[in-house]
């Protein structure tokens, strides 16, 4: 019996708790080939026979990224695991690699795949969350996003003002 729309069904937390179950054995059985999941099946899933992992995001809670990884290659069986990853991820990948004891493998996009170019907005909140993390591991690095002194000494932009 082929559940979803080309044996595919999706999975996340506004499913009740029956429909997740649902799914997760439709998976196991092999009555769906594709279960897309959110982080809500990042753990406690045991589907013996996957073969593929695509994380969309860089998990930050570390041990999930292990978690979700481990669903593939299970009983010496080999699997695949991809994960997309941005510049303001790298950061995390590194933390994951120390973590886990492994060297993850980095592929580029194939220049026939279209990538679209984030906006201003996403572009500037990315280069401060780069900006953080590199504060996290200097203490010294201001980078472009940091409290800028005035001739008064005072920090901010309106500080000295009357």
């Amino acid at each position: 019996m082929n559940y979803g729309a080309d044996g595919i069904n999706v999975l996340h937390g506004d499913k009740t708790q029956q429909t997740r179950l649902n799914a997760i054995n439709r998976f196991r059985e092999e009555e769906i080939r594709l279960l897309i999941a959110t982080d809500v099946a990042a753990r406690g899933i045991d589907v013996p026979g996957v073969s593929h992992v695509i994380n969309f995001d860089v998990p930050l809670v570390y041990e999930d990224y292990i978690h979700r990884i481990g669903r593939t290659g299970r009983a010496f069986a080999s699997g695949l695991s991809i994960t997309f990853v941005e510049p303001q991820d790298e950061w995390h990948i590194k933390k994951i690699q120390k973590l886990a004891g492994i060297s993850i493998k980095r592929l580029n996009i194939p220049e026939s795949v279209e990538v679209i170019q984030p906006g201003r907005e996403e572009t500037q909140l990315r280069d401060m969350e780069i900006d953080r993390q590199k504060r996290k591991d200097n203490p010294e690095f201001k980078g472009a996003f940091h409290e800028r002194k005035n001739k008064s000494g005072k920090k901010g932009r309106h500080a000295g003002r009357k």
